[in-house]
């Protein structure tokens, strides 16, 4: 027995494979700087955790939920992106990547299009070829700037971009969102948002998309608890689509998932409605990190990406031909450092590699950039 052809030609995902590598060398009792996966250095809130503690008592809370999501969560959501969004466009969804792929398989039939701001969020790419769909990159210019052509959305069903970046931290300006949509809108191209790290921006950058004239019909976005309150391992998302197509993805969050995680959901309430500022709180440590990496590696012979303030990302090319998929291996097994390769990003990016520097303390961070400022020194 062997799997569906379009399964088996999956790129197994990258990041489980150097996380591997990395727990190997631990097990033999090396000493690794993680900077690789995204991963905030914050858990849940302490008071939410106390309160859910308070909830877990109930017959309620071992059953399911409605298929979108309880109620109140879904109210909380709404009124935390704002621009008039109504609870019944909100689905609670086992996170961001759930959210995603419920909304690709929505949309998108074997062959239709599907464009990817490149450097693209692996998982979209994995998740678009799983159900057979074609992805086609679409590269920035140097300056990190889209050009969209009738010509190419013309051959475009959906169009993906994730704000802020991840890789690059890159924050889309109202004008350039404006744009996207203008132009979409006239090639009847719809568009998905990965907004997933919407509050690790400088106060006042971040524009939602819903926030744009005429887009409530024609755009979906996808957010997350993961990040934004340390929530990873509970499992909880959110997709804010145009009604008319919450009966369709309900179809397929009923067969995949049925619901998200009745504790989970609760938690992030109970978060959202009591903490809505929790990233905030964490703000100045992040800096501290991000000038910490950045210290580190001002001497290094390396170009950053340093218009990139979103996220908790760095974005590097070393001033030397690598490959980036053997590079963070050696870097890993030379350096004892953790970093993601450029080229799981996109196809022209085999050059370059990120770093995350959201889960480390900020000495880590500065140590393990100091390992790589030696190494391309």
């Amino acid at each position: 027995m062997v799997a569906a052809k379009h399964i088996e030609q999956l790129q197994t995902a990258p990041i489980d494979q150097i996380n591997e590598a990395c727990r190997a060398l631990e097990a033999a009792g090396k000493s690794v700087i993680n900077l690789g996966q995204a991963v905030s250095f914050f858990g849940p809130p302490p008071e939410a955790i106390a309160q859910l503690g308070n909830e877990l008592t109930g017959d309620d809370i071992h059953r399911y939920t409605a298929d979108p999501g309880l109620q109140s969560l879904r109210s909380a959501v709404a009124s935390y992106i704002g621009c008039g969004v109504l609870s019944d466009e909100i689905i609670v969804t086992a996170g961001a990547n759930h959210g995603f792929s419920i909304a690709a398989q929505t949309l998108l039939g074997p062959g239709d299009r599907c464009g990817l701001l490149t450097p693209y969020f692996l998982n979209h790419k994995m998740a678009l070829e799983a159900i057979n769909a074609k992805v086609v990159e679409i590269h920035p210019d140097a300056d990190m700037h889209y050009s969209l052509s009738p010509e190419l959305l013309q051959t475009l069903k959906v169009l993906v971009l994730v704000n802020p970046s991840n890789p690059t931290g890159k924050i889309f300006k109202r004008e350039e969102l404006e744009a996207i949509v203008a132009a979409c809108i006239e090639n009847d191209v719809f568009i998905i948002v990965d907004e997933v790290y919407r509050d690790f921006v400088p106060e006042g950058q971040h524009v939602c998309i819903e926030s744009l004239a005429d887009c409530a019909d024609n755009t979906m976005s996808v957010g997350s608890f993961s990040k934004s309150f340390g929530m990873t391992g509970w499992r909880v998302g959110w997709l804010r689509t145009p009604p008319a197509l919450v009966e369709h993805l309900l179809k397929v969050q009923d067969y995949s998932l049925i619901c998200a995680p009745h504790a989970s959901q609760l938690l992030a309430e109970i978060s959202l409605s009591n903490h809505g500022n929790w990233v905030e709180q964490h703000w100045q440590g992040l800096m501290q990190r991000r000038e910490a990496a950045l210290s580190a590696l001002a001497k290094a012979n390396i170009e950053i990406y340093t218009a990139g303030k979103g996220g908790f990302f760095l974005w590097l090319r070393p001033h030397q031909q690598i490959d980036s998929m053997q590079e963070v291996y050696s870097i890993l097994d030379e350096q004892l450092v953790c970093t993601m390769p450029g080229e799981i990003f996109g196809n022209q990016f085999k050059h370059w590699i990120r770093l995350s520097f959201g889960s480390q303390s900020t000495e880590l961070v500065g140590e393990g950039c100091l390992r790589l400022a030696k190494r391309y020194s």
